[in-house]
């Protein structure tokens, strides 16, 4: 499994920022809201975000070609979003997770001892 992160802290910049995004099939996309701070969401971080939402709700994400706006091209990518409190996805499942562990921890060596082929 492939772990892709994106930071949504992009989306509250400013300057429009351009950035392609390739997954790869079996690809799960983590959405990071855990250092986004309060501030002025612009047209294109709304652009971003509603095309998030697309993939997390719809499995969809729409592309707006010159003359075919809003086009919907299916995705198969699972989503995790972290975030404190409510999401700005909308609708997102709540899983709470516990800080404290109820096992022990593993050490270095027992990680280490797991890994197939061994990783030195």
């Amino acid at each position: 499994m492939c772990v892709c992160v994106c930071v949504c802290a992009c989306v509250c910049v400013s300057a429009p920022h351009r950035s392609p995004l390739q997954l790869p099939r079996g690809c799960v996309l983590l959405i990071d809201e855990l250092s986004l701070s309060e501030g002025k969401l612009t047209e294109t971080g709304v652009k971003s975000l509603q095309a998030l939402q697309g993939v997390l709700l719809e499995q969809v994400l729409r592309y707006d070609f010159e003359y075919c706006a809003n086009h919907p091209f299916p995705v198969d990518t699972p989503v995790v979003v972290l975030s404190q409190g409510k999401s700005l996805m909308g609708d997102a499942v709540a899983v709470r997770l516990p800080l404290v562990p109820d096992t022990p921890l593993l050490t270095e060596a027992q990680v280490r001892g797991m890994c197939w082929p061994y990783v030195p």
